[in-house]
């Protein structure tokens, strides 16, 4: 039963670590096609970068990008939340969003769906005549960035 329990284990290890170094290898690429570098859009274990789906029409393609940071020895750990969208391979822009709570990021047709688990409503936005210069995401007016 230990020896199961062991193998299991080690599968689920060496899976999200494949998982964690894909992100990475996507969000790398995704962030030089863009022409960023540095902190302002941090690629590594304590980062996800994850493509969320595209918006048909338009043809935005949606990234959910996660990260954390330390900024110095014994400071506080930061992090935070992007909706990163490309069209095409190139980099649109994004929209920061400010978690807790996390937002889950979905795509249905033209709309990208946004929510949190705590939350009994979402908000859908119709993406297939642009993109919004401001959204609103739990109680948060969040701006478009480019």
């Amino acid at each position: 039963m230990r020896s199961i329990i062991a193998a299991i284990v080690t599968m689920i290890v060496l899976f999200s670590s494949t998982v964690a170094h894909a992100s990475t290898k996507q969000c790398l690429a995704k962030r030089r096609a863009a022409g960023f570098s540095g902190k302002e859009w941090l690629c590594n274990k304590t980062s996800t970068f994850r493509f969320v789906g595209r918006i048909s029409r338009s043809g935005y393609e949606i990234y959910d990008y996660r990260y954390r940071f330390l900024p110095h020895a014994g400071g506080a750990m930061h992090g935070g939340q992007r909706i990163k969208i490309f069209r095409g391979g190139k980099y649109i822009g994004e929209y920061p969003l400010s978690p807790p709570p996390v937002v889950n990021i979905a795509v249905r047709g033209a709309r990208l769906i946004l929510s949190t688990d705590d939350a009994d409503r979402k908000v859908e936005l119709n993406l297939s005549k642009g993109l919004p210069a401001r959204i609103l995401v739990n109680g948060e007016v969040e701006d478009f960035a480019r």
